[in-house]
């Protein structure tokens, strides 16, 4: 693959600095609402943490199945960004349903739960 050079005129560079300073911004932006939680109501309600509710996934486009890594039960998503945990597992031991990692991003937590099926591995 061969690309052709970019055009290098007074447009253009400030068109790319534009844009940089837009993505640098939206990071910044980004920073703040996760500093202050501000959509923490609305991140609890779908029990994440703010690592997974702040940050956008990607998924491919096919439905997708997948096990509850503590219970089994089998969940159902449209894409294959899915959660590893179901909401009932997530709410119980205060996980959350994306990622599994504590609510609040606790690492020294007193307690961790076990899996609650059968074969699970560690």
């Amino acid at each position: 693959m061969e690309l052709k050079p970019a055009i290098m005129n007074k447009g253009n560079m400030i068109c790319v600095t534009e844009r940089a300073k837009a993505r640098v911004k939206a990071q910044i932006a980004l920073v703040e609402e996760i500093l202050i939680d501000a959509r923490k109501l609305e991140r609890l309600k779908r029990h994440e943490c703010k690592a997974c509710f702040y940050n956008g996934r990607i998924g491919g486009s096919a439905m997708t199945a997948r096990e509850c890594m503590c219970c089994g039960e089998i969940q159902y998503y449209g894409s294959t960004a899915t959660d590893v945990l179901c909401m009932t597992c997530a709410v119980k031991h205060k996980l959350c349903k994306h990622c599994g990692g504590d609510l609040e991003m606790r690492t020294r937590r007193k307690e961790w739960p076990v899996p609650e099926m059968e074969g699970n591995n560690d």
